[in-house]
């Protein structure tokens, strides 16, 4: 069950987290961190006048409903970053690691009066997303980015019915089912596996592309909810990274362990995965073990 408590910030800004009582203090740094764009490692969170570790859990605190924690952030230094763009030209940028991509877009815009929708920027040969911050990509002082200009492809129109809204997407005809369902959940907060595109009566398959099912420029698609019971959980990794990982109740810890390996890599059977203090075992199910969403797995590794 969620409950909410009050975060006091150094400006005095008061912000409600939605929390349960076995989150752990890290996991509250990472809603601040969300919601504030405060890096969590910059953080330190105070109740009854005590700094309050990262392993502990608000339950063993005794922090409930309606109590109040102060947040004071360490102070963040500005970044300069070196921008290389498609015209030959080198510009730098003092950014805060807060900074979103979407940000520096923006401070792009103003500088070379490019649009920002057209900006394509890339660092470690990875596309940037808009939403995620310099800090989610390790992007320290004096790192260089590479700017690419995005094609204008012809626009496609796709009809919300749940929401009852219309969003203009710009297409190749080679692209994907699955690649226009993705590139929507940043436009309307839509998860790709939730929905199905729908166009002349007929549900599209993921793999199809728009040249397969003869989808030209002002084509309208209709996107449809599935029903799903999908729930999100997040994993604690021994390096105390966090990713989130989308499971069903009624998947076994194996299953788990196997979307781990699909992410990770590492093969499943060097893999230990506790809740609570305990250590799970493979058959038995997530609703078994009373995991819900937002909990959190701790994942250990065998020697």
């Amino acid at each position: 069950m969620f409950r909410y408590i009050s975060v006091k910030t150094d400006t005095g800004k008061i912000i409600a987290l939605k929390f349960k009582p076995s989150n752990t203090i890290r996991s509250v740094k990472f809603k601040i961190q969300d919601k504030e764009h405060i890096p969590f490692d910059h953080q330190d969170l105070i109740f009854n006048g005590k700094v309050l570790e990262n392993i502990h859990t608000l339950e063993n605190l005794n922090i409930k409903e309606q109590s109040t924690i102060t947040v004071t952030g360490r102070s963040v230094e500005m970044l300069k970053l070196h921008v290389f763009t498609f015209m030959g030209k080198t510009i730098s940028l003092s950014l805060y690691p807060t900074c979103t991509i979407a940000d520096v877009k923006n401070k792009i815009k103003c500088v070379e009066d490019i649009p920002c929708e057209e900006q394509v920027l890339i660092f470690g040969e990875r596309v940037l997303g808009d939403r995620d911050t310099l800090f989610d990509y390790y992007i320290i002082r004096d790192a260089s980015l590479t700017l690419m200009r995005k094609s204008r492809g012809p626009e496609i129109n796709i009809n919300v019915l749940d929401i009852g809204e219309t969003v203009r997407v710009e297409v190749i005809p080679s692209e994907t089912i699955g690649s226009i369902k993705a590139r929507l959940k940043y436009k309307s907060e839509i998860r790709s596996h939730e929905w199905e595109l729908i166009f002349n009566g007929m549900v599209l398959h993921d793999n199809d592309t728009l040249a397969d099912r003869h989808i030209n420029k002002e084509s309208e698609l209709l996107l449809m909810r599935v029903l799903t019971r999908d729930v999100d959980i997040s994993i604690w990794t021994p390096t105390e990274k966090r990713f989130t990982l989308e499971v069903r109740p009624s998947n076994t810890i194996r299953d788990v362990k196997s979307k781990i390996q699909d992410k990770l890599g590492i093969p499943r059977s060097y893999r230990r995965l506790i809740f609570r203090g305990k250590h799970l075992d493979d058959s038995v199910t997530l609703v078994e073990y009373h995991i819900e969403e937002e909990d959190e797995l701790q994942l250990k590794f065998d020697d």
